[in-house]
């Protein structure tokens, strides 16, 4: 991107100050000194390349630094420009104040193909740093056209990541430490790596600094990460995240009931009160994966694949089974239960095979064939796979109809399951049968599963069960 940020450091911009103060304690009064924020108004003005009329756009109490990010942060999140190539240079105030260039004033000027909303600039902002953008003239000025679109399937984050956030952040806080007085907005990806962290005074004026590095960076849309903020959620900063595209907004404070529904109508997952190892969920918690239900699967796992009932041999699958599961799976009851009684294709029955093979070399669980001891054919399948759409690892399983009522669907269910919860030491499992199938509900109940809830499916009410290693008496 070619542009000019002339001018932007004139002078380096001291972010804390030090000033003397009285310390009352029990044992009298001292002097000391105290390190505080440092605490400046800056006016962000903008300008068409060519044109000599300048816009005064807002004034915001902020800390000095960042204040290229922070104008063009504020400029994308209000829905002024849309994209960095829109901007031409970015400048201080050229005019000099007692000799010393004057870094209080910053001018974003775009290129003359761009359109300006300029009835949108009509309203006079005062940003104060605790609240952000105030005095605004209606409803339609707080909320901008938020056009983003999530993936819907992604990003995940685990839960143990998220928890470790905090930490990461309050580390990375060096004006924080001296001070004690600055919030932070941090970016993080899927794995709890910090990408970046913005401090300022205001809460707001820092998650701008954020969005405004990322977008000259080019990096938004945010679709892959999370951004964490120090303080409460409030409607401002759920709608500069969703302006940025990010999925996932954490706060250590509480959200606001309007943030909550800003949230929830765009499918943002927002998080409130991250602390301590634990934290709520206010909308889109699909994106959140429990450790209970996603528990690590330990490197150090010596055991084996294969396992046995009194009657069955369970063995993961391979491709020698391709034709045999092409066959089993267009079988009617199989058709009806597990594939919604859609046909199965071949290269379906495949790419599940060797998404199994792969499963089972990284995950260590797959699916199973089983096969009957006495009579060495295979008599039906069952499997431990990841079900997005039902938050956890599920067990599914199917027996032949001519092998109904010998019990192997027991049998072959509580081996998986054991296997599940004591070998890869997962600490929920989840299965599912239609509410009419109480063939199917007795199997879960005999191995150990629970009703956990009913939920609308595309057949019938879905009963959702959950299984969970029993505590030792």
């Amino acid at each position: 991107m070619a542009m000019s940020t002339q001018n932007l450091y004139p002078a380096r911009l001291e972010t804390t100050a030090k000033v003397q103060v009285q310390k009352m304690h029990s044992d009298g009064i001292m002097l000391a000194e105290d390190v505080l924020a440092v605490e400046e108004p800056l006016e962000i003005r903008l300008a068409i390349k060519g044109e000599k009329d300048v816009k005064s756009v807002a004034v915001t109490m902020r800390t000095p630094d960042h204040d290229a990010e922070l104008a063009v942060g504020f400029l994308f999140t209000e829905g002024i420009i849309k994209h960095p190539s829109q901007i031409s240079r970015i400048s201080y105030a050229d005019k000099p104040i007692e000799g010393v260039l004057h870094h209080n004033v910053i001018c974003v000027e775009v290129k003359p193909d761009v359109k300006i909303d300029f009835k949108r600039l009509e309203r006079h902002f005062y940003t104060a740093s605790s609240c952000g953008v105030c005095g605004k003239v209606s409803i339609e000025a707080v909320q901008p056209n938020i056009c983003t679109i999530f993936p819907k399937n992604r990003p995940f984050f685990e839960k143990s990541v998220i928890c470790r956030l905090p930490d990461a952040l309050r580390k990375a806080q060096s004006v924080f430490e001296q001070t004690g007085g600055l919030h932070a907005a941090a970016l993080f990806d899927i794995r709890g790596n910090l990408l970046a962290v913005r401090e300022d005074v205001g809460r707001h004026n820092a998650l701008d600094k954020l969005i405004g590095a990322a977008l000259l960076q080019q990096r938004v849309p945010l679709h892959n990460e999370l951004v964490l903020v120090s303080g409460r959620a409030s409607f401002e900063l759920v709608q500069k995240a969703l302006m940025a595209g990010v999925p996932v907004l954490a706060a250590v404070g509480a959200p606001s009931s309007l943030a909550v529904q800003l949230a929830d109508e765009f499918d943002m997952t927002l998080i409130g009160f991250l602390r301590a190892q634990r934290f709520n969920i206010y909308s889109g918690a699909w994106r959140i994966r429990s450790d209970s239900v996603y528990a690590p699967i330990t490197p150090e796992f010596k055991g084996t694949f294969d396992l046995e009932t009194p009657h069955l041999k369970l063995r993961p699958v391979s491709l020698e089974d391709e034709e045999y599961f092409f066959e089993t799976w267009n079988e009617q009851s199989f058709r009806r239960y597990l594939f919604d009684d859609q046909y199965v294709p071949r290269d379906m029955v495949r790419t599940q095979i060797e998404e199994s093979i792969k499963n089972f070399r990284e995950r260590r669980f797959g699916i199973w064939t089983l096969l009957h001891k006495d009579e060495e054919r295979r008599v039906g399948f069952c499997a431990l796979r990841l079900n997005t759409a039902r938050t956890g690892v599920e067990l599914v399983y199917g027996i032949e109809s001519n092998f109904w009522g010998h019990g192997y669907a027991t049998e072959a269910s509580q081996a998986v399951l054991r296997y599940a919860l004591e070998e890869l030491h997962l600490k929920c499992v989840v299965a599912a049968t239609d509410w009419s199938n109480v063939a199917s509900r007795k199997v879960l109940e005999k191995i150990g599963m629970r009703f956990d809830h009913v939920e609308r499916g595309k057949r019938e009410d879905l009963v959702y069960f959950i299984a969970a290693p029993s505590t030792p008496s």
